[in-house]
């Protein structure tokens, strides 16, 4: 029991920063690694979405010009190059 006016030095035993089973700042060097491996997986799906994101532009670009061109499609004709 502590004697009035002494205080308590040691550290709770549930410091978060502190493992039994891991030497001093290995958590915070585990906890960057997995978040550059999250980083870098983000960064994969995104360059992913972007490729696919081109080829439906290009996809879209060339149905609107092939459709541009027929005659049947209302609203579509080419623009009048006569300005």
């Amino acid at each position: 029991m502590e004697e009035e006016g002494e205080e308590d030095d040691t550290p709770p035993d549930d410091d978060p920063q502190e493992s039994d089973d891991a030497p001093e700042g290995a958590t915070g060097v585990d906890e960057v690694d997995d978040a550059a491996q999250d980083m870098d997986s983000e960064l994969s799906d995104m360059e992913d979405q972007v490729d696919e994101l081109e080829e439906d532009i290009d996809e879209t670009q060339s149905e609107w010009e092939s459709r541009r061109q027929d005659t049947g499609v209302p609203g579509a004709e080419p623009p009048d190059d006569d300005d």
